[in-house]
């Protein structure tokens, strides 16, 4: 049930069997890659779990595709042996070395992790019999909670939207690993997705960004800067409204902020995937096994899976990594695991994102669309622009993208933007290869979020900016630190205080936003009635019937496959936005919006309940007040479950003579002509 309430003890009992679900599935498979590895006891036990969490990703993939998901249990109880093995044997382990966080950093963590959570953490929470899902967008999370769902039913999972077709153009593996993880361990899926793994992620993302640091060679303060500008780090756009004075100043959101970032479920794991493959990359090239080689490329290639923007960021900086490492070094460590991720990606990339569509070029769209904002009052500017393109005044054309661009930047990367005052000395706080593998990756990512689009998904790209927003994160740090640590103590001071002023506003303000929804019922909501329906169709019918929405009444199931996770059961047609977004057969996609419009439209009895049996439909979500064209007497038709707002509908299929066929073809044959027009295209 994708509901869950605070007084219930039974979600807290789940929450903490959840960890116990974790150190079986993630952290015990992790840590016998691991065993060797000598890093700080905290850090060792946060990569364990988050390369724990690839493995099983990989193992859910590999077992589901060859149909023996039991061996998902084989595999646990053989590492789950190996491990208790290995603990009678401690002298074959290697001790990690200590390391101990600050009270400063804890603050930071936790504070930010809570900041995170409120973004997402009420996902589904009921007040008063209604359920709200608050504060991300709804149809997103209803998208990744019923993915999940798939998942626990089949790999490749079959459309949530669409049943009857399998799910193509975007990444689900952060969905395996929730999946699986509740079909493993009997954890409700919706809960595991958005209130257990949440917590872990944000947790371990903080953590891993400080081990990042330390393997490199960074002291404590680096690392607690920069996890700071991880939680914390957020835009401009409000400082640029107070200074125009066109808006309320918080009126215009922000295009990405730490407090944010679990808005995104698949993003935040790739980047908590990414740091960790970081990690094992620095240290593998150092100290190379093969085990070890095997684990750095789960990791890399995993990312593909989970999000392609962020993996596209990791594999720029692998690249470089490995032709520096094989010019300067002549060392191959770094170029291998480039092949084994290559080899690992293709066959996940091709299976999955065949249809995905490439990019096109926008030029300087993106800020061009930013300076129009009316919040920004700055449209007389673009204004300007154009004059001078249609008087073909190039020059002043070019400079005024160049100011849009810099208005641009500064708006969306707000208090990182100090990232760009890095010289020589501040760079030296860290070694050479850690610039040379993200320096690359924050180039061509910005070039490719800033100046194109993408087929699928469109202004998504997007996302390559946001990859370059969170790991600046890193060289805003750099600057802050050396002027706190190498300047005089007040200045040092004064500085900090600064940075940290203009930095969190913006993530307050969310966090107070998220709550205050939640709390005045602001967020997007489902009724009582229809969790009541939705119940009563989950304890009630078979997990393999087939259910069709009212799309006149239930609007909000356009915008995302709502009542896919709500029932918990195959869909006929739901989501119809996310199925264009996707890139869904846009042939069946037609034929699929031509049979619902006849069922509920045509009074024809023999059209409805041909179209009704041939498409296998075994019932119809519904409200009391509609009518069924031609079918509101007709003995296939059944009322299941009913209440004040709604009704469902059973089709006896078994009493549909076998007649109407012969009769629906006769009677039908300017539908099919009607229909044979709408598909041609596409096909």
């Amino acid at each position: 049930m994708p509901t869950f309430s605070l007084s219930d003890p039974l979600f807290w009992l789940q929450f903490l069997y959840y960890f116990i679900a974790v150190f079986i599935a993630y952290y015990i498979p992790g840590s016998l890659f691991l065993r060797q590895v000598t890093i700080p006891r905290i850090f060792k036990i946060s990569l364990s779990v988050t390369l724990g969490m690839v493995l099983f990703a990989c193992q859910g993939y590999l077992f589901g595709y060859l149909h023996m998901r039991y061996g998902t249990y084989i595999y646990l109880l053989a590492c789950f042996l190996i491990w208790l093995l290995g603990q009678r044997k401690k002298k074959a382990l290697t001790p990690s070395t200590q390391f101990k966080l600050n009270w400063k950093t804890w603050a930071i963590i936790l504070t930010g992790s809570l900041m995170q959570l409120s973004t997402i953490w009420f996902t589904g929470v009921t007040l008063k019999g209604n359920a709200y899902y608050c504060c991300g967008n709804a149809n997103d999370n209803f998208l990744y909670g019923s993915l999940s769902r798939e998942v626990i039913r089949a790999i490749p999972p079959e459309n949530p939207g669409m049943t009857g077709e399998l799910f193509k153009n975007y990444h689900y593996w952060s969905n395996i690993i929730i999946g699986e993880t509740s079909r493993i361990f009997g954890l409700p899926v919706f809960q595991t997705q958005f209130q257990y793994s949440t917590v872990l992620v944000s947790l371990l993302t903080g953590i891993l960004l400080i081990s990042l640091i330390w393997s490199l060679g960074g002291s404590k303060n680096l690392a607690s800067w920069t996890v700071f500008f991880f939680y914390f780090g957020s835009d401009a756009i409000y400082w640029l409204i107070a200074f125009t004075r066109s808006a309320p100043i918080f009126s215009m959101s922000s295009l990405e902020d730490g407090a944010g970032f679990l808005a995104n479920y698949p993003r935040a794991m790739a980047v908590m995937v990414g740091v960790a493959a970081m990690i094992l990359l620095f240290y593998v090239r150092k100290k190379p096994t093969l085990t070890l080689v095997i684990a750095t490329s789960l990791l890399f290639a995993s990312i593909t899976g989970m999000k392609i923007y962020v993996a596209f960021f990791m594999y720029v900086g692998l690249l470089s990594i490995a032709l520096f490492d094989a010019m300067k070094h002549k060392s191959k460590t770094a170029a291998i695991i480039g092949f084994m991720t290559v080899a690992i990606v293709l066959p996940i990339y091709v299976l999955t994102n065949t249809g995905a569509g490439g990019l096109y070029y926008l030029g300087f769209w993106r800020a061009q669309n930013f300076i129009v904002q009316p919040w920004l009052n700055l449209l007389r500017l673009e204004q300007a622009r154009i004059i001078y393109e249609a008087d073909h005044k190039w020059v002043q054309v070019m400079c005024f993208n160049i100011l849009f661009t810099a208005i641009y930047i500064v708006a969306t990367f707000g208090t990182k933007t100090i990232a760009l005052l890095n010289t020589k000395k501040t760079l030296k706080q860290l070694p050479l290869e850690v610039h040379i593998f993200l320096l690359p990756a924050f180039v061509t990512s910005f070039l490719l979020g800033f100046l194109f689009n993408q087929d699928t998904g469109e202004s998504n790209t997007f996302n390559f900016l946001v990859s370059v927003f969170i790991f600046s994160s890193l060289y805003a740090a750099l600057v802050i630190n050396y002027a706190v640590e190498k300047r005089s103590r007040y200045i040092g001071i004064i500085v900090a205080v600064i940075i940290i002023l203009m930095t969190i506003p913006r993530p307050i303000y969310r966090t107070y936003r998220n709550i205050s929804d939640l709390i005045n019922k602001r967020s997007f909501s489902i009724s009582k009635n229809i969790l009541s329906a939705a119940t009563a169709v989950r304890n009630g019918t078979n997990l393999t019937d087939v259910f069709l929405i009212t799309p006149r009444y239930f609007k909000f199931d356009t915008q995302g496959p709502v009542f896919s996770m709500l029932l918990d059961r195959p869909m006929y047609f739901s989501g119809e936005q996310f199925l264009y977004w996707f890139k869904a057969p846009p042939g069946e996609v037609a034929r699929r919006k031509y049979v619902v419009s006849t069922i509920f439209t045509s009074n024809n009895i023999i059209e409805v309940a041909a179209e009704l049996k041939q498409n296998q439909i075994n019932y119809i979500f519904d409200v009391p007040s509609s009518l069924i064209g031609g079918t509101t007497s007709a003995s296939f038709i059944q009322t299941f479950y009913q209440n004040y707002d709604t009704r469902v509908l059973k089709i006896v299929t078994t009493n549909i003579p076998k007649s109407v066929f012969d009769d629906f073809i006769e009677s039908t044959q300017a539908s099919v002509m009607r229909f044979d027009e709408l598909a041609a295209p596409y096909r």
